[in-house]
């Protein structure tokens, strides 16, 4: 199989080495060919998709045969210009500054949840996990605090700072699927 950006996103396969490397730490396209029964070509096509732009993946120091390791750094950004871009779709764009100011804050966030989502949730694909399921575990959270009182003083009192400009965004959301694994968005803050 060719893989491209767009077909990696959706990928089961890619979703798995990517486990691989969050389980087992950095590693050899041909380690993790022997370990998952695959060819190494194949695993190698993936992995330099995964690592293009080092977007998902990127090379640790090169000793006789290159290998790689998670790159949370770049899940972040891959996840922060998709929601800079759905803020823009919406005409919600006066809260990309706020965005722009917590950006630290959400990072944090979104690295967590991409160790714990590795670490639980298996037989998924990184646009289901980056998208998806974080989408609906932020909306989820935040509708968990607010409850029935969606009033600005509930809101400033119970939603952190930096998820309040994402309140526009996801409340007007409708390609959320309806499960979530939202339970790893609450522990974060708990």
């Amino acid at each position: 199989m060719n893989y491209t950006d767009k077909k990696i996103m959706k990928s089961k396969r890619a979703y798995e080495i990517l486990q691989h490397f969050y389980k087992n730490g950095e590693d050899y396209s041909s380690n993790i060919a022997k370990k998952m029964g695959l060819k190494q070509p194949y695993v190698s096509e993936i992995i330099s998709v995964l690592e293009k732009k080092k977007a998902f993946l990127k090379k640790g120091k090169r000793n006789k045969a290159q290998y790689y390791e998670i790159n949370y750094e770049g899940f972040f950004e891959i996840f922060f210009s998709e929601l800079k871009e759905r803020c823009d779709s919406l005409l919600v764009s006066d809260n990309i500054n706020v965005l722009n100011h917590h950006k630290k804050e959400i990072k944090d966030l979104i690295v967590y949840y991409i160790k714990n989502y590795l670490s639980v949730f298996d037989d998924r694909t990184i646009n289901r996990m980056l998208f998806e399921d974080l989408f609906l575990g932020l909306k989820q959270y935040i509708m968990k605090l607010v409850g029935q009182d969606s009033s600005i003083e509930k809101v400033k009192k119970e939603v952190p700072d930096f998820l309040i400009p994402l309140m526009t965004f996801l409340m007007m959301s409708t390609d959320i699927p309806k499960k979530s694994p939202d339970t790893i968005i609450q522990d974060y803050f708990d």
